[in-house]
């Protein structure tokens, strides 16, 4: 009778093939929606990290990684290193937990690897890419991004990093060359990262219609500020004052103006004749804060003085003067307003 009861307590306790293959599905499904965190909260009592075949226990290091244990992942993806050391998940994994830890040097020789017997394997391009940009060697960095350029033209993420290392190298007509041979990519061209740096180089290269070719891509209610910024200083570069105080006026609609913008925006407006809204934009820049509301203070004092209108422009620069005594061009422009008239 103990002998039977122990039976059936046996059989009670071991393992249901079919349940087991329904967690494993359910886990697969939550590392693909990202859900990381509860796909490995249900692999962890399910993979045995010494005897769980080489599938479920990369997907529990992969879904530990992602969920932010580092540490655990390290030692899951050593584990299935040993017992599967030909397997390339577990060294792609390898390679993710060296990055995640920032062992650059290491995660380097681990991508360079795996490249030594996949040369096209973009993952390991993409980590060895990061491994070397975390470097000080510039022109190994340059090198590697363009060897991994080579290996993979069609990846967005490598072309855009080998773009920019040319670029903040200074080798502009490299990044020219590349920029305008990605213009009829639509995955480049719906990529606001890389269209901001298309045009930063259309305008470092001098070439504004290059970078306006770039900048037609994106919707202009769809830029942000830094983008807008960069088209309002290649329509001036065009010689398009319109086209220039049309993208700040954007910014100043949409209450994204600093009082940077706001003055540049008053000048545009100066230059054109519009004196009573390059007044009321001086006026709005003076009410901000920091060293440009500072600036634009002067600026409107100066424009009040261009106007004529002298002792109102004595009075701004003396409020000024209270606050910044030391300032040597707001005391010349004050003997310069007392002098006139």
């Amino acid at each position: 009778m103990a002998a039977a009861s122990l039976i059936f307590a046996l059989v009670l306790a071991a393992p249901d093939p079919a349940a087991e293959a329904a967690q494993l599905a359910q886990a697969r499904q939550l590392a693909v929606d990202g859900r990381w965190v509860e796909a490995a909260r249900i692999l962890t009592p399910l993979v045995d990290p010494e005897r769980s075949a080489a599938a479920p226990l990369a997907l529990l290091v992969r879904s530990t990684l992602e969920a932010g244990d580092v540490r655990r992942a390290r030692l899951l993806a050593e584990r299935g290193l040993l017992r599967f050391p030909d397997d390339l998940r577990f060294r792609r994994l390898d390679l993710a937990v060296l990055v995640a830890r920032r062992q650059w040097p290491e995660a380097a020789a681990a991508a360079r690897s795996i490249l030594a017997e996949r040369p096209s394997d973009a993952v390991a391009w993409r980590q060895l890419a990061a491994a070397t940009l975390a470097s000080d060697d510039e022109a190994e960095q340059r090198a590697v991004l363009e060897a991994a350029h080579l290996a993979l033209p069609n990846d967005p993420l490598i072309f855009e990093k080998h773009v920019r290392a040319q670029f903040l190298a200074g080798h502009l007509a490299a990044a020219v060359e590349l920029v305008e041979a990605a213009l009829d990519r639509s995955d480049l061209r719906a990529d606001e990262r890389f269209v901001r740096l298309a045009v930063r180089v259309g305008e470092a290269a001098h070439d504004p219609a290059l970078a306006r070719r770039w900048l037609k891509s994106i919707p202009a209610e769809r830029r942000d500020t830094s983008l807008t910024l960069l088209e309002a200083r290649i329509a001036l570069a065009e010689d398009d004052p319109r086209a220039a105080a049309a993208a700040l006026n954007r910014l100043i609609e949409r209450g994204d103006a600093s009082p940077s913008v706001l003055v540049r925006a008053g000048k545009l407006a100066e230059d054109r004749g519009a004196l009573g809204r390059a007044e009321a934009l001086y006026a709005q820049a003076a009410e901000g804060t920091g060293e440009q509301a500072r600036v634009a203070r002067l600026f409107r004092a100066r424009f009040v003085a261009k106007l004529g209108d002298h002792r109102r422009a004595e009075r701004l620069i003396k409020a000024y003067l209270t606050e910044f005594p030391d300032d040597a061009y707001a005391r010349q422009l004050l003997r310069v307003v007392q002098a006139e008239p």
